[in-house]
């Protein structure tokens, strides 16, 4: 119960459907609105989302006697109480995707739920893509892997196998990072991804917070051009900055289907390994305030493994 109301979610992101309050721009999230959770029971369809906590008798609660309490969002009507079979459809359309496709499928999907009354409500597949697997993205033994001296490891990690070719590390100056300062060092991580373009450099890139958060309270707010070079992003959280990761989120789902390896950790917690020092020690052939590029001599030895939900990024012996 404490976990729960601890955790809760926030804010709606919204998007209104007046057509004269659409502006085009190239931030994807500029007609999102952030709508607190305390405001939305205007919404019709906020009753399939919210739950109520009763802390008077320490519940949460779908009953809309409990509306004047604190909301969570849970989506317990329909996943606890099938007001619509959500999970059922989406197991349907997993299995017949996988067998049309022959291998393992994602999706996304929106449902109408606001249809008039003794109208059926609306799923409806938006995108279904493969879950590719490469030649070397077979599980890997990790017993057999020498994890010491590694410049990364992490044990929650997306990914699809072994990175070949990789020499340089770009990273967050730690001791520089400030959440007013995020939006300056995306635009520092444009510039070098802009160079790394010119040189047909691909690279590992290491910061703290979110990458790609709409929120810059939360982390970089980079787009796809700020990171098109990237083949491995790595989120570590900081003693006095520790944001839920980027794992499930849109953004995230996107990047990783283009064979971008993903590693989160928490070193002060003793939750994977980041050793900044050995990266401090390599030299710079870039330095800026926020950002600093390392080149080392020989490819890394790069394998994020998906499966196992490890990934390691190391110099080779």
């Amino acid at each position: 119960m404490e976990l729960t109301i601890q955790d809760a979610q926030t804010e709606v992101m919204a998007m209104s459907l007046d057509p004269a309050r659409f502006r085009s721009s190239t931030d994807d999230a500029i007609n999102i609105e952030r709508i607190p959770v305390s405001k939305i029971a205007k919404f019709r369809n906020a009753k399939y989302t919210c739950s109520y906590y009763d802390y008077l008798n320490s519940r949460i609660s779908e009953s809309p006697t409990l509306s004047r309490y604190f909301r969570v969002i849970t989506f317990n009507r329909i996943l606890k109480y099938g007001s619509f079979p959500l999970p059922d459809i989406i197991k349907d359309m997993l299995r017949m995707g996988e067998e049309e496709m022959r291998c393992p499928v994602e999706i996304e999907f929106a449902v109408n739920m606001d249809v008039e009354p003794g109208q059926l409500q609306v799923f409806n597949l938006l995108q279904i893509r493969p879950i590719i697997r490469n030649e070397e993205s077979a599980k890997l033994d990790w017993s057999k892997v020498d994890t010491s001296g590694a410049i990364v490891f992490s044990e929650s990690a997306l990914g699809v196998g072994l990175m070949r070719d990789i020499r340089r590390v770009v990273y967050m100056k730690f001791d520089a990072f400030s959440s007013l300062k995020t939006q300056a060092i995306a635009d520092e991580l444009f510039e070098i991804n802009k160079r790394m373009l010119q040189d047909s450099q691909e690279y590992v890139l290491v910061g703290t917070g979110r990458w790609g958060s709409s929120d810059p309270n939360l982390g970089v707010p980079v787009k796809w051009a700020h990171i098109s070079q990237a083949r491995v992003i790595v989120e570590s959280a900081l003693p006095n900055f520790n944001i839920e990761s980027s794992q499930g989120t849109h953004f995230f789902q996107n990047v990783t289907s283009l064979g971008v390896g993903y590693l989160s950790l928490n070193p002060s917690a003793g939750d994977g390994v980041l050793d900044v020092e050995q990266l401090d020690g390599q030299k710079a052939i870039f330095d800026g305030e926020y950002l600093r590029c390392v080149e080392f001599d020989k490819p890394l030895y790069i394998y994020v493994d998906g499966q196992s939900k490890k990934g390691i990024v190391k110099v080779q012996e």
